[in-house]
């Protein structure tokens, strides 16, 4: 399965899926315009496939908003 890069206590289900055919995928969301957010870091980790297994961790970070 890998491992969890991520605290287990912190985890939130963010949506499901189909990879293209290069294995990606995009994920849009609206982001509220807060200056607050402005170099906050938010860290992803997705469970790929059958059998399951976890993806590298990825972050993003708001640079501007």
């Amino acid at each position: 399965l890998g491992f969890l890069r991520l605290d287990p206590s912190s985890l939130l289900f963010v949506t499901s899926g189909v990879l293209d055919a290069t294995g990606g995928s995009t994920l849009t969301l609206s982001v509220p315009n807060t200056p607050t957010l402005i170099d906050t870091a938010l860290h992803w980790q997705a469970v790929i496939g059958t059998p399951l297994w976890l993806s590298n961790r990825e972050v993003t970070r708001f640079s501007a908003l």
